[in-house]
């Protein structure tokens, strides 16, 4: 059996309210908010051999992207002064 190293822990919950109707609707959510954590891309990424090149390349655009959205300037609205009313 393939061990599975997990980089973060995962916390997925799904609660039966009255919203549900069925099983079938309670295992969409569920497939639905796993996907969008990202737990299944990640599992099967672990099965994929990459070679040193290959990890090296995506280590630096992740770090890129990490870096563009760190320093993403703040578009938040200036504030008036009073004068300019």
């Amino acid at each position: 059996m393939n061990e599975v190293n997990v980089s973060r822990p995962v916390n997925v919950e799904v609660v039966a309210d009255k919203s549900i109707r069925s099983t079938e609707q309670l295992i969409r959510r569920f497939l639905r908010k796993c996907k969008d954590e990202g737990i299944l891309l990640e599992h099967l990424d672990q099965f994929e051999y990459e070679t040193k090149g290959q990890k090296d390349r995506r280590k630096s655009r992740e770090g890129k992207a990490r870096n563009r959205r760190k320093n993403r300037p703040n578009k938040s609205v200036p504030k008036r002064s009073e004068d300019n009313k």
